[in-house]
């Protein structure tokens, strides 16, 4: 992998690629969810979602998959990895959208079509649930891209 980049090199490209990311996610008329690219409430989501991807991604390549002893603790590691930050960013996504008023609403008119309040507990579960399944859809894929990062870096070093 030294042969094509240099360590700077590919820190920049890797920069860029994360920056490049968070630009496709806030292009005119882009929504996710509750949070859209257009009032601007798909702008900080989209940072701290590409924060908890990095560490999925760069966990499992620098950490989980080189110490990979044990094949069924490395599972139990990376599912836990996975668990643990979907919970985490399903429940900043919860508050974001409880201190966003635009998307806010849009959250309060799907969950009235379901006679459920926000506010209540049932409410941050509901979102919990909800934010909690599409994060780790993002997770599990920027997981199984870590593959892609390090698998060449490890063929090298054999």
């Amino acid at each position: 992998m030294s042969d094509y980049l240099s360590k700077s090199g590919i820190i920049i490209v890797h920069i860029l690629a994360w920056a490049g990311v968070i630009a496709f996610c806030n292009i005119p008329d882009w929504y996710w969810g509750y949070m859209y690219s257009d009032d601007g409430t798909l702008l900080w989501p989209s940072i701290y979602g590409n924060v908890f991807n990095a560490i999925i991604f760069y966990g499992n390549a620098h950490l989980l998959y080189p110490n990979r002893k044990k094949k069924h603790f490395y599972i139990l590691k990376i599912i836990g990895l996975i668990l643990i930050t979907s919970v985490i960013e399903a429940v900043i996504d919860h508050y974001f959208v409880l201190a966003t008023p635009d998307a806010y609403a849009r959250r309060m008119a799907d969950l009235e079509e379901l006679n459920i309040s926000i506010d209540s507990s049932f409410g941050f579960w509901s979102n919990l649930l909800d934010f909690s399944f599409q994060n780790t859809f993002f997770h599990v894929a920027y997981f199984l891209l870590s593959f892609a990062y390090i698998l060449p870096i490890e063929a090298t070093k054999n």
